[in-house]
């Protein structure tokens, strides 16, 4: 673990210390103590439900689980009953404990927050604000052998005490699909189709919008090492309303990707985007691309580790710009104990935003003028999950975030900024019953900068609780 700990800060001191080579949208930059983390989670996750797994296995071939089968079987046939294969796969399934699936399931969640600083104002001067969150969802299950299917029906209503033209609620139905073909191929759909009604100010009703996506994968495995997918998606989004019928647009991309298991516990990845995006008044049509390498590893039998880079490019033809994107993450994810569960991520993203706009007539020369936005950001979050009982979770996460921004003006530099943030989150849930769950959170973040009024303290506490039945 010593030779972990100071491969780490290693990297973060290399890092700090590069020049930076700038490239990364600037509002995506602020999300990148998300980086990777639930992918890395999931594999992490995968590593001990294999190691639990196995010691299932190993226990239902002891001799009390196979003698249970055999007293079954030897029990129905002293009273004259043959067992069939379905029957005594049945039993088999009852006495290893396997669940049936739900053909129907319901469930309710609710939350409720206090934000000190709901208007992010500098301190002394914040407004606190409480906001409600109710959600009602249906799944029906209509699976069978070889396909799943579900479909799930689900309203939210969102509304605030002091801000009400933040209030909200929506509707929504979500139908996926899954299914095998054949023996190496594996092909899953998804859609979904959302009416959400929101407060607006500018006309005197509510403001109505729609959503449409429609998502498709399709996984071929070519050996037991390398495994092939291709990812379709699409989305659009409608207006009716002659006032926002404008913000209309739709966008649609496909990304190939491959996978190869370099061991059992390791796995590469590499992948291709391209997309586009068009709305009603073409100022933001654009053509994207992008490129990603990623590597996830078990590095003792108890930790993993992530490594990702991509990088991306995007042309907005009507604004006449062109966006860089350069993202580098790396994250650790150790099983203390059987209860306990640590992570360390550390994030850099570069971003370049060029753009051009032309000004004079057609009489006189024109003129052009170059304007360069530069962002670099590096982030490093810290957390820990420690699991009380069986039924409590506690979970705390902390972490330091430093965003630096430069615009230049025809090679001339017109404005710098600096901003750094310390969140700093702690919690826990709480499971009652199989069907009733709470969640409690608390969470500070400081925010200071160059500017006086970059500078913002948030308190925010949250409770949540959730039923299905």
């Amino acid at each position: 673990m010593i030779f972990f700990g100071r491969l780490f800060l290693f990297i973060f001191i290399g890092m700090a210390g590069m020049r930076p080579v700038y490239a990364a949208v600037e509002e995506n930059a602020e999300k990148l103590d998300q980086f990777k983390e639930e992918d890395l989670k999931s594999f992490q996750g995968s590593l001990v439900r294999e190691e639990e797994v196995k010691q299932v296995r190993d226990a239902n071939r002891t001799l009390k689980t196979m003698d249970k089968l055999d007293q079954a079987a030897q029990k129905a046939e002293d009273q004259g009953e043959i067992l069939s294969k379905q029957q005594i796969e049945d039993l088999r399934k009852k006495l290893l404990g396997v669940q049936k699936k739900d053909r129907w399931r319901f469930g309710i969640d609710g939350d409720h927050s206090y934000t000190s600083n709901a208007n992010g104002a500098v301190p002394r001067q914040e407004k606190g604000d409480h906001q409600w969150n109710a959600t009602g969802n249906t799944q029906f299950n209509f699976g069978g052998k070889k396909t799943d299917m579900g479909l799930e029906l689900r309203g939210t209503k969102n509304w605030n005490l002091i801000n009400s033209t933040n209030d909200t609620w929506q509707v929504e139905e979500r139908l996926r699909s899954r299914r095998k073909f054949f023996k190496k191929t594996n092909v899953s759909a998804n859609s979904r189709i959302a009416r959400n009604n929101s407060k607006t100010l500018e006309i005197d009703t509510n403001k109505i919008r729609w959503d449409a996506a429609n998502q498709m994968s399709t996984n071929y495995a070519f050996s037991p090492k390398l495994a092939i997918n291709l990812d379709l998606a699409n989305q659009k989004r409608l207006f009716l309303q002659e006032a926002f019928d404008q913000d209309s647009g739709w966008q649609a991309t496909a990304n190939p990707s491959a996978f190869w298991n370099v061991t059992p516990k390791s796995r590469i990845s590499l992948g291709y985007g391209q997309g586009v995006n068009r709305n009603r008044l073409k100022v933001g049509n654009s053509n994207s691309k992008d490129f990603k390498l990623g590597y996830f590893g078990q590095v003792t039998r108890k930790s993993s580790a992530s490594v990702d880079l991509s990088l991306s490019r995007q042309n907005s033809y009507k604004a006449d710009s062109i966006a860089t994107t350069m993202t580098f993450g790396t994250g650790y994810i150790w099983q203390v104990t059987p209860k306990t569960q640590t992570s360390v991520q550390l994030t850099r993203g570069f971003s370049n935003t060029t753009s051009e706009s032309v000004t004079g007539d057609t009489s006189d020369t024109a003129v052009v003028t170059k304007t360069d936005n530069y962002a670099v950001n590096d982030n490093l979050a810290l957390s820990l999950n420690y699991r009380m009982t069986s039924r409590i979770t506690v979970s705390n996460s902390m972490g330091v975030s430093h965003t630096r921004t430069e615009t230049f003006t025809t090679d001339q530099e017109d404005a710098e900024t600096r901003i750094f943030t310390f969140p700093v989150t702690a919690g826990f849930a709480l499971n009652l019953t199989s069907w009733l769950s709470m969640n409690f959170r608390y969470n500070f973040s400081f925010k200071t900068g160059d500017e006086k009024t970059d500078t913002s303290r948030v308190h925010t506490w949250t409770s949540a609780m959730s039923m299905s039945f």
